[in-house]
């Protein structure tokens, strides 16, 4: 079988690992394909707007773009951190 397929031909989950520990990143990028996704690992977030703007990426399909992920993370009701 192709890499990336399953048996109905239907294309893997995509995932983007961003994670600037090398070991940390590689051992998280082996055990999703492992398990059957498909993998882009960067180290940081620089690199990771740079793949996201690749029109072939699968994220820049689903509406993701430069500068949205940046945010405060805010808890549902609360003041954020």
């Amino acid at each position: 079988m192709t890499p990336g397929l399953t048996a109905q031909s239907t294309p893997s989950p995509h995932v983007l690992v961003v994670e600037d520990d090398r070991e940390t990143r590689d051992l998280v990028t082996r055990f999703l394909k492992q398990n059957g996704y498909r993998v882009t690992a960067v180290p940081d977030g620089r690199m990771m707007r740079k793949v996201i703007a690749q029109p072939q990426h699968p994220a820049h399909h689903h509406g993701y773009r430069q500068g949205r992920g940046n945010r405060p993370y805010r808890r549902p009701g609360g003041r954020g951190r």
